[in-house]
């Protein structure tokens, strides 16, 4: 309740009034012990939520590390895989080569009658290839690296570089071949 009396301003003030405006102001002990529970109980909560968070950002950033790391090993893998298809097919290149210049060495002679014995396989097969292909393939008898029998009577010999006259035999001599000693090779 408000009272003017003259200049002065009184304010009258019930006990009841009082209670109520100091509750509002200041709330009871019990009030404040419940508060302070459920401000610690939700501060808890929040702060167990920020750990977890914590935890997992961690937790990614080890894994986005860890991923980087493949990602840069990968990189050197297939690098070392270009490299290494590289060098395979420059391998598989030349090992063909080497193949068909090895084929290209050793021929074959089939026909040569059982009753021939030679003592030394070499000598006797360089002689034929003069003797049969002529002084224009062969103005010396050539030099041969090797020749072996197998069953039934057919010697291989590996040549040199003048091997590559000798694809030329099947047109210059027709469908019979050379001959030698009157016996026809193949």
């Amino acid at each position: 309740m408000h009272h003017t009396r003259g200049n002065t301003f009184v304010v009258c003030v019930s006990v009841d009034e009082k209670n109520k405006q100091q509750a509002r102001v200041q709330p009871p002990r019990r009030n404040r012990v419940t508060i302070d529970r459920q401000v610690s109980t939700a501060l808890g909560l929040i702060l167990s939520s920020l750990e977890k968070f914590s935890k997992a950002i961690d937790s990614h950033g080890q894994r986005i590390n860890g991923l980087s790391d493949y990602s840069d090993r990968i990189v050197a893998l297939e690098q070392c895989n270009k490299t290494i298809k590289d060098d395979n097919t420059r391998i598989l290149d030349k090992v063909e080569d080497l193949e068909n210049r090895s084929r290209r060495s050793n021929l074959r002679i089939v026909g040569i009658p059982e009753k021939t014995k030679a003592q030394d396989p070499v000598s006797f097969m360089s002689s034929p290839f003069a003797e049969v292909l002529g002084s224009d393939f062969f103005p010396t008898p050539p030099v041969l690296n090797r020749a072996q029998s197998d069953q039934p009577r057919r010697i291989m010999s590996a040549t040199g570089p003048s091997v590559y006259c000798v694809l030329s035999l099947p047109q210059r001599y027709g469908t019979g071949g050379p001959e030698t000693g009157g016996t026809t090779l193949f």
